[in-house]
């Protein structure tokens, strides 16, 4: 994942230009997430809706109607891109078009696999999001709790 990670922080900005993103463009995003799951035999799908991620102008102004794309960061049977619904998307990235509030809203499935020891089972995965020549990374983690007690 730190391979994945390193390239896209060094590509993407090069190659992922947004429409009409002016300079001095920004993106905040949500909080990263940290979750535990409890101990369970079965895979489990972490389901993170309605992430909102939203892009402004330098003097701060919200910027609607601008590309902003999205890439998956983690292992590719782990983790999805989702629609704000939760509906997974095959593709490692995605294009979402800003709202009249700049807000680009995308989803993110984690699947998690069950307990098949006493050993707990990290996962994580993050999304990449870039408008212009900027970007924001946003990541998860998930831990199921394996260890009995």
């Amino acid at each position: 994942m730190k391979k994945t990670l390193i390239l896209m922080v060094l590509i993407i900005p090069l190659t992922a230009c947004g429409d009409l993103a002016p300079n001095g463009a920004t993106i905040t995003g949500p909080a990263d997430s940290t979750d535990t799951l409890p101990r369970n035999t079965s895979e489990t799908s972490v389901i993170y809706r309605s992430l909102n991620f939203i892009a402004k102008g330098q003097s701060g102004e919200v910027l609607s109607d601008i590309e902003m794309e999205f890439f998956r960061g983690g292992v590719d049977a782990t983790v999805s891109l989702a629609d704000s619904n939760g509906n997974t998307i095959t593709a490692p990235s995605m294009k979402i078009k800003t709202d009249e509030r700049g807000i680009a809203r995308v989803g993110f499935v984690i699947r998690v696999p069950g307990c098949v020891t006493t050993a707990d089972i990290p996962v994580s995965g993050s999304i990449f999001a870039t408008v212009g020549s900027v970007s924001q990374l946003w990541k998860a983690s998930v831990t199921r709790a394996c260890a009995t007690t």
